[in-house]
């Protein structure tokens, strides 16, 4: 019966759409977004860095073109299949008054409740996923976009919007960046094994 009840609740927090205005930039916001089939979308880009990214998160980058991939240069099917091991990766160790927990968000852990968000800026330039964590009453954004000098660029913030307070070490990066040179007939024919 718990487990019906988990569903129901679950269910009642559907996908909305709405405009938001921070940063001083206006933003559209899909709240509850992985309540919905993961969508694929681009991030517009002044300069020639290119950036092809789910609503889950899963992406792939480069500059100029395939051949200068970050991130693997795929189809959209594999690259939403690479969610949990190519891109962003991040953990929190959290000290709060329920003893020390590690959280990481957007993988799937089902021991936290959490609210996951999808931000895209007016001109599409920018890309923010936000996870706010009920339990632990922490948010944690992830933000792509691009710059001439830098190319790729992630910024991430964790925030606490509770009243308790807490400690929090972080681990952030990046996985699977590909090497230097590596073209796509170099990602397509061969194995790292």
């Amino acid at each position: 019966m718990r487990f019906v009840e988990e569903i129901a609740g679950m269910q009642a927090e559907k996908s909305a759409g709405s405009i938001e205005k921070f940063d001083g930039q206006t933003w559209y916001k899909i709240a509850n977004v992985d309540s919905i089939p993961p969508f694929f979308m681009t991030i517009t880009s002044s300069s020639d860095a290119w950036n092809f990214i789910w609503s889950n998160g899963a992406l792939s980058a480069g500059r100029k073109d395939a051949n200068r991939a970050i991130f693997p240069y795929y189809t959209a099917d594999k690259i939403l299949d690479l969610k949990n091991t190519t891109g962003s990766f991040s953990a929190v160790k959290v000290k709060c008054d329920k003893g020390t927990m590690i959280w990481e968000p957007f993988a799937d852990q089902a021991e936290f409740k959490v609210e996951r968000n999808l931000y895209k800026n007016a001109s599409g330039s920018h890309v923010i996923f936000e996870e706010i964590n009920k339990e632990l009453e922490l948010a944690w954004r992830t933000e792509w976009t691009s710059s001439d000098k830098y190319g790729l660029v992630r910024i991430c913030s964790v925030k606490n919007v509770g009243s308790k307070e807490c400690k929090a070490e972080v681990l952030d990066g990046a996985q699977n960046i590909m090497p230097a040179c590596a073209n796509t007939d170099v990602q397509t024919t061969t194995s790292n094994l």
